[in-house]
């Protein structure tokens, strides 16, 4: 198993009334996803269900790599 990175864009799922994760505006958020998986598809299956969880919906997940490239990445720009 690797660990994968990615960004996800959440809402709140609109069936839970008393979500308040995001402010009072409740626009939703970008965040910046870790986990440990297999694969890719592994990932994003884990970030499905684990936003499902918090009552969340995942809009997109982007940018999804292993946190190792990411970092390489980031070395690289400084």
């Amino acid at each position: 198993m690797n660990i994968w990175t990615g960004i996800a864009c959440l809402v709140a799922d609109p069936n839970c009334k008393e979500f308040r994760r995001f402010g009072d505006n409740g626009k939703g958020a970008y965040v910046n996803i870790v986990a440990w998986a297999s694969s890719e598809q592994e990932f994003a299956d884990r970030v499905k269900r684990t936003v499902a969880e918090l009552d969340c919906l995942l809009l997109e997940l982007e940018g999804v790599k292993l946190l190792e490239q990411r970092m390489e990445e980031t070395d690289q720009r400084n």
